[in-house]
């Protein structure tokens, strides 16, 4: 629950999710119906520890079991640390079981039956917990199993052929967003259908098909991501990697009424995605793809740009209702990405620039100033839409990570200007060459081991394995 408390917050919440058939759980780390921490921390405050403290633990998750009682739910069983955290240094596989069988014992006595099998449980092996599994932990054929992946949406394990024949079965822990070290990811949609498609197809071909959970964090980003999940989760044999584009083209038809477009938004779809996965925006820096060797940040911003002028193509030929529906479901991520990538490799090429006395250098430091400043603007386009709809939705912090959690605020990549007005040591003129992050003339350590005095560049010979065979020299102002 984290930041909530579902069953606290509005006592009607209960009543209302089941009146409308919602099965009720809580997440991996949430025992027996109860939004640990907040409401542990709420009612008790004392510490979440069962070795010194299990009375009053045991009592609290009694008290969870009884408000459920009336409503379907899915009990977590099991126990992990303070604030989603690995339980106390000194815990042991003995003392895990002893607190799944004081679990059962009081599920036992709140619904009055000796046939748990009747009671929906379930164990995640998330992180270190699926060590305590492998490790020899027993846990009750009737509590099913929920498999977890990386939490990069790479499942870590599935149930062997010995482990398919269990009571309780097994599922899966799936994440599209994730909170967390090395790196929170929780701003755009990054997730690929066909990586899900794979992961969750192995799943089912193994038997991990009694419980689907995924992580999505932020919904507005993963609307149709989430629904693949729950339709795959329905019928998991109804796509198969050569139709998996057919649910996209299905649902950007019934979202935007024009299916002679679909195959053009699902191919912008598929390309955002990719370009978003291959490393997630969070962890992108101004060196992430190389500014010298195969022109990969060239190639990259090229693919954004032909992806960003194809979604601006089927942007401005939808109605003004749907043109708002289009801009919070595909476009939004793709011109926000679009232009994320763009303020990191130019403040990268700025930061080479200076190393090379370029006067253009100044150039792409107000580049990126312009480009760190439309970030803003196109989230701002997001949440003033429909009279803000969506205030607030695309708040997350993205840009400037200093470690896992999220920033505190943006904070642009670090940019370098050069004096304008007085003239390099090494004349008006700079010699750059691809390959190569030295400039002549001048002395600049990439140019020889040296560091000065060095020899002319030289241009990289030719090889077969690159696929174009071209190089470039770059005349500019110093």
């Amino acid at each position: 629950m984290w930041g909530a408390m579902f069953n606290v917050d509005d006592p009607l919440n209960q009543y209302t999710a089941d009146f409308y058939g919602v099965v009720m759980g809580t997440s991996h780390h949430e025992p027996m119906m109860r939004a640990t921490p907040n409401e542990w921390y709420k009612l008790y405050g004392s510490a979440w520890n069962w070795t010194t403290n299990s009375q009053l633990i045991n009592q609290y998750m009694k008290e969870g079991a009884i408000r459920a009682r009336p409503y379907e739910s899915l009990f977590t069983m099991g126990m992990r640390g303070d604030g989603d955290l690995p339980l106390q240094e000194d815990i042991n596989i003995g003392i895990l079981e002893d607190i799944v069988a004081h679990q059962r014992t009081t599920l036992s006595e709140v619904f009055n039956t000796t046939d748990l099998s009747t009671i929906p449980q379930v164990w995640t092996l998330y992180q270190e917990v699926q060590g305590y599994y492998e490790k020899g932990m027993k846990v009750p054929d009737d509590i099913t199993l929920l498999w977890s992946d990386d939490n990069w949406g790479n499942i870590r394990r599935f149930p062997l052929e010995s482990e398919r024949n269990r009571k309780g079965g097994a599922g899966i822990y799936y994440h599209f967003d994730f909170v967390g070290g090395p790196r929170c990811h929780k701003w755009a949609q990054t997730t690929q259908l066909e990586k899900v498609y794979e992961q969750m197809g192995l799943a089912y071909a193994r038997g991990a098909d009694r419980i689907w959970i995924v992580n999505v964090g932020d919904i507005k980003p993963y609307e149709y991501a989430t629904e693949f999940f729950i339709n795959l989760g329905y019928n998991a044999t109804r796509w198969n990697q050569n139709t998996i584009k057919d649910f996209v083209t299905t649902w950007a038809t019934r979202e935007f009424s024009q299916p002679s477009k679909s195959p053009i938004i699902a191919d912008i779809i598929a390309n955002a995605t990719r370009f978003n996965a291959r490393r997630k925006p969070e962890f992108w820096n101004a060196t992430t793809y190389s500014l010298i060797d195969y022109r990969e940040s060239e190639n990259w911003l090229n693919e954004w740009s032909a992806t960003l002028d194809a979604s601006t193509a089927i942007y401005n030929s939808l109605s003004s209702a749907a043109k708002i529906a289009y801009f919070e479901l595909v476009h939004h991520t793709v011109r926000s990405s679009s232009n994320l990538a763009n303020i990191y490799v130019n403040a990268g090429r700025n930061n080479l620039y200076a190393s090379q006395a370029r006067i253009s250098t100044n150039d792409l430091a107000d580049l990126v100033e312009k480009l760190f400043e439309a970030d803003y603007d196109i989230e701002n386009q997001y949440h003033t839409m429909l009279d803000g709809k969506w205030n607030h939705m695309m708040d997350q912090t993205h840009i400037g990570y200093y470690y896992w959690q999220q920033p505190m605020a943006n904070t642009m990549p670090a940019i370098n200007r050069v004096h304008s007005r007085k003239q390099a040591l090494a004349g008006p003129m700079r010699i750059t060459i691809e390959g190569n992050r030295g400039a002549w003339p001048g002395d600049n350590p990439y140019q020889c081991d040296r560091g000065y005095n060095c020899p002319p560049p030289t241009l990289r010979t030719f090889e077969p394995y690159t696929p174009r065979q071209s190089r470039y020299i770059d005349v500019s102002a110093g």
